[in-house]
């Protein structure tokens, strides 16, 4: 008898329906978080692409390539939860975050 393979069904799954948004096509480690604006009590982070442009998101909003949504953004932070595949293709969630731009760092 073959052996059946498992997979184990966690119930997480990326909302594909919805709209991608513009910083869902970089890669984490290559954006850079600048500074904070605080507007009408709403905190937004400014993020630098390595394409040099300076972009606005707040708690709620997506980044990276694998359904990256802020669920928090700090001082120095944006905190982040991911959803990706695992070896055995169940979606898992993972915590990410991307920091403060060092000063002086230029884009790569």
């Amino acid at each position: 008898q073959e052996p059946q393979e498992v997979r184990v069904e966690t119930g997480i799954r990326p909302d594909t329906l919805r709209p991608r948004e513009e910083l869902e096509n970089f890669e984490l480690d290559s954006l850079r978080m600048v500074g904070t604006v605080r507007q009408e009590g709403v905190v937004w982070a400014l993020l630098n692409a390595k394409d040099g442009t300076i972009h606005r998101v707040r708690v709620g909003n997506y980044l990276g390539k694998n359904y990256g949504k802020i669920v928090n953004i700090l001082d120095n932070q944006i905190e982040l939860v991911e959803i990706f595949a695992d070896s055995s293709g169940a979606w898992r969630e993972r915590k990410a975050a991307v920091g403060m731009a060092d000063v002086g760092e230029k884009n790569q």
